[in-house]
Formats: structure tokens, C-alpha cells, sequence
């Protein structure tokens, strides 16, 4: 039978897969066993890796290797798309399949390294800013511009939001163990978009906020599952709800909720708060 001996961790797109945070850690490996004994069978079989959920949105690189001593390792692995993935290990020494935990692949992986850290991702001059209010080392970010295949859009009633209006999605995720800080958030949009854009005055701008934690929206009520055939919920198979946010309360703001639109020499921006543990967002 076969099995991984270590677990893929969250991985930026193209680098190679480990089982650290951002490539650090050891390669992957599979071991060919007996079951009988729970012991290595001491083989040189060949070992092949495939991408199992998600399969049609990624390719995998570096997923054949043959075994030493009946572990096969794959020192060259990497997935040329974000997304997140699970992979699928087979090898003609045995009919069965082993399948490892999913992991995310993301175009930005970063470490926070002590008390005044941010993270930023930036796609054609708009950029995403994400601080936690309690910043702690060791804290973990992924992030990815316009995740391939899902769409996240408020464009449907009650908001109508278009989604011309909305240039980009920024997916991230945020791990902090323990200290699950809410997160202050800030998107600037770019001049150059701003002025194609009709109603631009700043308070003519929202948020549209899609998460797998029910937060209210900006008509007061229970955000509502998105309706797309390509939206989170189908993408990730799970319930994930949207909708335009709402402004937050000057004097006891409720994350998730936009604290302010701005303008800055022309740049629309944007600065909204997330609740702990809530990692994603357009």
C-alpha cells in the first residue's frame, strides 16, 4: 500500500511543494508498505504523482520518482496555478491510491517577522494591503490576485454592484494561531481606472465581501449564499456567502465592515476590517 510520509503546506505558485510554510520544510515523500506489518517494502518501484481535486485547473510538475528502499521522494514538485489542490499518489507495486491533506498553492507566501508587519499583493496598479491589529511573528500569509475559475461579484439583487465597478479579487488567508487578531484592511484603486469610471466620487465605491462565515451585509440582513455556478461555494464546496458590506459604527465597528472610502491624489481607497479567522475576501 502506499502512504505519505509528510503533508504538503500552503506553497507559492511554480515553487516547489514541501512540508513547510513557502517551501521551507522537507521535500515530499511516499513510502510503499505491507500493511500486514505496517513496515517499508523494500522496493525500487516507480511511484507517480497527480493532481487529484482541482485537477482540471493546474498542472503538476516533478510527480514521478522511482522508490529507495521503498520511499519514493519528489524533490521538484511544484503546480503552475493558485488554487488549492490535493494530490493523489499511485505506483504499480500496489492497486490501491493514497491522497495527501489538501494545501493551498498561492501567488504571494510570506511570513510575518515581528511587530510592524503588512502583506501586499498588487495586480495592474491596484494594490491590497492586509495588517492584522495584533500583529505576532510567525504569523501566515497566502494570497492570490483573481483565483482561476471562481467568480466573486455582487452583481445580483438586492446590491446590482457591477462588477466593473470592482477590478480585481484578492483571495488571501491569514494564520495566527492563538491570537486571532481582526485584520485591517486597505485597497487602493488606480487613477487610471477611477477615471473611466462613471458615479467615482468615493462614496459612490463598496465593498463586496464573500466568506465562509455568515457576516451581515449592508441592508442589515444575513449575507446569502452567492448564486453563481462559479462562485465560492461551488469552487470550494462549501456554503461561502456575499454581499456588499456595510459601513462600520464610528463608535463600535463590527468586523466585517468599511471603515472609510477615500481619495488619495486620484486612487480610490478602500480601508475595511475582517474578523479573526475569516481569510478571504474580494
Amino acid at each position: 500500500m502506499l502512504r505519505f510520509t509528510n503533508q504538503p503546506n500552503t506553497t507559492e505558485t511554480g515553487r516547489q511543494i514541501t512540508d513547510g510554510h513557502g517551501s521551507a520544510g522537507e521535500a515530499i515523500s511516499v513510502e510503499i508498505y505491507d500493511p500486514t506489518t505496517n513496515r517499508t517494502v523494500d522496493t525500487d518501484a516507480a511511484v507517480t504523482l497527480t493532481l487529484g481535486s482541482n485537477a482540471k485547473r493546474g498542472k503538476l510538475i516533478g510527480g514521478e520518482a522511482n522508490a529507495v528502499a521503498g520511499v519514493a521522494t519528489f524533490p521538484d514538485l511544484s503546480i503552475d496555478t493558485p488554487g488549492p489542490f490535493t494530490i493523489e499518489a499511485s505506483s504499480p507495486a500496489t492497486a490501491d491510491t493514497a491522497v495527501c491533506d489538501q494545501f493551498m498553492v498561492a501567488d504571494s507566501v510570506a511570513t510575518c517577522d515581528g511587530p510592524d508587519c503588512s502583506f501586499t499583493d498588487t495586480r495592474d496598479g491596484h494594490t491590497y494591503t492586509t495588517t492584522a491589529v495584533e500583529r505576532s511573528a510567525g504569523a501566515r500569509w497566502a494570497s492570490s490576485v483573481n483565483l482561476p475559475g471562481v467568480r466573486v461579484s455582487c452583481d445580483f439583487a438586492p446590491f446590482d454592484h457591477p462588477d466593473s465597478r470592482q477590478p480585481n479579487a484578492i483571495w488571501y488567508s491569514y494564520e495566527d494561531g492563538d491570537t486571532r487578531s481582526p485584520k485591517t484592511n486597505v485597497i487602493v484603486i488606480d487613477k487610471a481606472l477611477v477615471d473611466q469610471t462613471p458615479d467615482n466620487d468615493p462614496s459612490d465605491y463598496r465593498v463586496c465581501y464573500s466568506s465562509p462565515m455568515p457576516f451581515i451585509d449592508r441592508t442589515g440582513e444575513l449575507a446569502k449564499p452567492d448564486p453563481w455556478d462559479d462562485g465560492p461555494s461551488v469552487y470550494f464546496g462549501t456554503t461561502w456567502f456575499t454581499g456588499l458590506l456595510p459601513d462600520c459604527d464610528e463608535k463600535d465597528p463590527v468586523a466585517p465592515c468599511v471603515l472609510r472610502w477615500t481619495d488619495d491624489s486620484g486612487n480610490r481607497v478602500a480601508t475595511f476590517l475582517a474578523p479573526p479567522g475569516d481569510p478571504s475576501y474580494r
